[in-house]
């Protein structure tokens, strides 16, 4: 959360009590623990199985059937 702040406070150049306090407060609605693991867990299968034709295989095939999934692995993690 703290490096997201500072990441916001760089990109608006805005290094205020005021606007960290507030991109702080603004991460309270992330994604509860549990989902962000999933995610994560998501990420880690997708990245291994790239040494495995097999596993790369599946992974498209999970990517394809999640467009949640798809999505998330397109955002851009700057923005």
């Amino acid at each position: 959360i703290a490096a997201d702040a500072a990441w916001e406070a760089i990109k608006r150049d805005d290094f205020s009590d005021a606007f960290l306090s507030r991109a702080c407060r603004s991460h309270e609605s992330y994604p509860a623990a549990a989902d962000m693991e999933d995610a994560l867990k998501d990420i880690y299968l997708i990245r291994e199985s790239m040494f495995d034709p097999e596993g790369l295989d599946a992974s498209i095939e999970r990517i394809h059937k999640n467009k949640e999934l798809a999505v998330s692995l397109l955002a851009d993690p700057l923005d």
